[in-house]
């Protein structure tokens, strides 16, 4: 009986060790997850960036084709086009002056 205490003390640190190793193996696992998390993050605000960019380059290609158009409706929707473009562009202005 003296040898039981010995042979538990014996399994709980064999159990704490294991329960250590997969700790660290779990906190490995997280930074990496974290890691691939900011990546994934930093992808995605790029590929924001250039959706907007083409965006711009459509409006951009939309206007010129408007502009090079004769038919008088696609000239009234140019000039729409423009018109919002000078109110947005006032109202930051407003916004910067405050």
């Amino acid at each position: 009986m003296d040898n039981q205490p010995g042979n538990l003390l014996q399994s709980i640190k064999i159990q704490i060790k294991d329960l250590n190793q997969r700790y660290l193996a779990v906190l490995q696992t997280n930074q990496e997850l974290l890691s691939k998390q900011e990546y994934l993050h930093k992808n995605i605000e790029n590929q924001e960036v250039i959706i907007e960019r083409l965006n711009n380059q459509l409006q951009l290609l939309k206007m010129t084709n408007f502009a090079n158009a004769e038919n008088e409706n696609q000239r009234t929707e140019l000039k729409n086009t423009i018109n919002e473009y000078i109110k947005e562009i006032d109202s930051c202005i407003k916004l910067l002056n405050r």
